[in-house]
């Protein structure tokens, strides 16, 4: 049952990737990408963790699910630059300052570079039950995941700029959501994953509901509106 759950929420993350590869189609905008980096690595951490049951331990089911930790060191801190841009998307004046925007990319490159040494270089997979559903975790993890939780806060913060801006609290809602929840249940697969769910149910949403200013005569047949326009 517990690996049916794995299953459809990664079904349901994968509805969210393309409707943020369609974002990237229109827009053609690297922050974009970084969004459906992303959403690729939490779908394929659901899937892969799903499908392990029927897969069943060894070499194969180890093999998938390495790159789970090398996506989640490298490309979730990515989205702190998501959050940079969809907060000038909306306006708000601080994301436009040179130093914020050394400060989200330093911090960011930080976050991967302490990813990669605990995810990536000090990897011990071993096998870890959830249910019936069967991952290989890392055993040499000791602590909370820090890239994770800076991300959060940083899109917190974004999240509050958005809006106190515009009024649009999905962002900030999801972020909290996942902060909270994860604390919570930090050690629960289960909502770990509900709560990667949300929160990056109010990413996309943010993103489509804040595409980034398109010069008039460029505009894509059907494009939303940019909010400047609305």
């Amino acid at each position: 049952m517990v690996s049916l759950v794995y299953i459809g929420f990664g079904i349901l993350k994968l509805v969210l990737l393309i409707m943020a590869v369609r974002e990237l189609i229109v827009y053609k905008r690297l922050y974009l990408l970084f969004l459906v980096l992303t959403l690729f690595g939490l779908a394929y951490d659901n899937f892969s963790v799903g499908f392990g049951r029927f897969i069943g331990e060894g070499d194969l089911l180890q093999s998938l699910n390495t790159p789970r930790y090398v996506i989640h060191a490298l490309i979730t801190p990515l989205l702190i630059l998501v959050g940079l841009h969809l907060a000038r998307n909306a306006g708000v004046s601080w994301a436009f300052g040179r130093k914020t925007t050394a400060f989200f990319i330093v911090v960011t490159i930080l976050l991967i570079s302490l990813g990669a040494f605990l995810d990536i270089a000090r990897l011990d997979l071993e096998v870890a039950f959830d249910g019936d559903a069967i991952r290989y975790a890392n055993g040499a993890s000791v602590g909370p995941p820090v890239p994770a939780i800076v991300t959060v806060i940083m899109l917190i913060a974004c999240g509050i700029g958005i809006a106190r801006k515009t009024g649009w609290y999905w962002l900030l809602a999801a972020s909290i959501f996942m902060f909270v929840a994860s604390a919570a249940g930090a050690t629960i697969g289960l909502i770990t994953n509900l709560d990667e769910l949300v929160f990056a149910l109010g990413l996309v949403a943010t993103a489509r509901h804040l595409p980034p200013p398109v010069p008039e005569q460029a505009q894509p047949v059907n494009a939303r509106q940019s909010p400047a326009e609305v």
